[in-house]
């Protein structure tokens, strides 16, 4: 029987703040440009690849005090003083017992296009969640 991976076999972390383990990951979707070139004479065509491009990926977990906030002094400072301006965002496989396995997605030269430290409901007891909002330049 395979062994599959679940979505709770990863761990996320933006490698400038590894205390930081995120709980969700979504988008990051790789696409290239492809163009169907039709050589004069034939009737099939040539796929070209072109450009490609990685999509915005977002983050979220519960906020930890004490663990978080360097992540949330970075994410709400002013994007020109924001330092490191650029991050980068590794997905790890891991197996049941927590161990890395297999080799990590990376995402490359992450900026931050939005980021939110804590909705605020005083009447909730709901654990407080951030989110981050980052564009990569490559996923390798």
């Amino acid at each position: 029987m395979p062994d599959y991976h679940t979505q709770s076999d990863y761990v996320v972390v933006i490698d400038q703040f590894p205390n930081t383990k995120w709980e969700t990951l979504s988008g990051g979707e790789k696409t290239t440009e492809i163009t169907k070139v039709f050589p004069a004479g034939k009737r099939t065509s040539s796929n070209v690849e072109g450009k490609s491009a990685v999509s915005a990926i977002t983050l979220t977990k519960h906020i930890e005090r004490g663990v978080d906030d360097p992540i949330i002094l970075w994410g709400n400072a002013d994007p020109g003083l924001r330092q490191p301006a650029r991050v980068m965002v590794r997905k790890q496989p891991i197996t049941k017992q927590g161990i890395p396995t297999g080799k990590a997605t990376r995402y490359l030269r992450c900026k931050v296009s939005s980021f939110n430290d804590a909705e605020v409901d005083s009447s909730s007891g709901e654990a407080a969640m951030m989110t981050i909002t980052l564009e990569p330049e490559d996923k390798v």
